[in-house]
């Protein structure tokens, strides 16, 4: 086990309510009160940070996350999902590093059905998933 506090190539923020580990079996995610979305990569040895910027819309929505076990879920495609503290909820794409924000409240999309529970491992998450 390896216990972080916040600081230099740590944590940025010292008040994590959500810690998610997805499942490529190297990265844990970590919803902050503060500090955004903080990613451990443990074959880098080293901290990601995704950070709101209010002049970047392809940001985060929000530095600050709800206190709920399962604010992140990872889904089918492997894309991880946060819902964030008043900032609606996010899709970030491992791959490309891109993050799509979906306001709160989600608005409706003409043709699509609205709200299925993403399920990983047969225990439903509480995050949602818009399928067409």
């Amino acid at each position: 086990m390896k216990r972080f506090s916040s600081g230099p190539d740590s944590l940025n923020n010292d008040i994590a309510p959500c810690v998610f580990a997805d499942s490529s079996g190297f990265r844990i995610w970590v919803a902050t009160m503060g500090g955004g979305l903080n990613c451990y990569d443990k074959r880098l040895n080293k901290f990601i940070y995704f950070r709101h910027d209010p002049g970047n819309p392809a940001s985060i929505s929000s530095d600050f996350f709800n206190w709920a076990p399962r604010s992140i879920a990872e889904d089918q495609d492997g894309k991880i999902w946060a819902g964030t503290k008043a900032g609606g909820l996010n899709r970030l794409d491992k791959k490309t590093g891109g993050i799509s924000g979906f306001p709160t409240p989600i608005p409706t999309l003409s043709g699509w059905k609205f709200l299925t529970p993403i399920q990983k491992h047969s225990h439903p998450c509480a995050m949602i998933r818009i399928t067409p």
